[in-house]
């Protein structure tokens, strides 16, 4: 990597439109790596079991931004049902 970036800067004091093309050539490379699609799956919501916990972190996050925000705070039984 750092070959690569000392011969970009050695490339770029020689001949700036050789080093932009190079620049474009990885960036072309970086995009077709980076763009292949994010298997992605949604996950289960349960807010009436409550051994999984989902609702205590629904509550204690939304009550860590209303302090953040200075709104009122929610208990998890107001949580769960605006839920």
């Amino acid at each position: 990597e750092e070959d690569k970036a000392r011969q970009a800067a050695a490339a770029a004091e020689a001949d700036p439109e050789t080093a932009l093309a190079a620049s474009l050539a990885t960036i072309s490379n970086a995009i077709q790596t980076f763009s292949s699609p994010l298997k992605l799956k949604p996950e289960e919501f349960e807010k009436d079991d409550d051994t999984n916990f989902h609702i205590d972190f629904i509550a204690s996050f939304g009550n860590l931004r209303a302090r953040n925000f200075g709104i009122p705070e929610v208990d998890t039984l107001t949580a769960k049902l605006k839920a």
